[in-house]
């Protein structure tokens, strides 16, 4: 998973790869990020009782995964949208709208052109109110077949 943010105001950019592995379904389960030497850069677990991201420099609790996401990273990341994303489907939890190449939902919009390689790109751009906000792209490709995958033989 690549994720990239740039701050269309001064151009500033950040972002970086993360190898991931998530376990679990999108109402409790895990995802532990690594760089790509193998080092753990976050774990994060969730379920009915509320969410925690574990890092170095400590964790962060809350009531979901998406309030710890964005204390943690400073932007809003959808992270429970995203476990859903990246099995080509629209979170179940919010209206979308469906287009050619994917979906929009959340003020994102999803990108499945190169699902047949299994990789999705995922692009908020900043909102003009908020300043603060940065263009957030994340890329996310997986290794192995999803269950519906699976199950249409894609």
């Amino acid at each position: 998973m690549s994720l990239r943010l740039q701050q269309p105001r001064t151009g500033a950019a950040d972002g970086g790869t993360v190898l991931f592995e998530f376990d679990g379904h999108p109402q409790e389960g895990s995802l532990m990020l690594q760089s790509v030497i193998g080092t753990t850069v976050a774990t994060a677990r969730w379920g009915p009782q509320g969410a925690e991201i574990i890092t170095p420099q400590g964790t962060r609790s809350g009531a979901r995964l998406d309030e710890v996401a964005t204390v943690l990273l400073g932007q809003s990341l959808p992270l429970e949208a995203l476990l859903h994303w990246v099995r080509a489907e629209p979170w179940d939890k919010a209206a979308h709208e469906m287009r050619a190449d994917g979906f929009e939902q959340l003020g994102w919009t999803i990108s499945l052109e190169a699902w047949h390689e299994r990789l999705i790109t995922a692009r908020r751009p900043a909102r003009a109110d908020r300043p603060q906000d940065w263009d957030i792209t994340v890329r996310a490709r997986l290794d192995e077949p999803t269950p519906a995958q699976q199950r249409s033989g894609r």
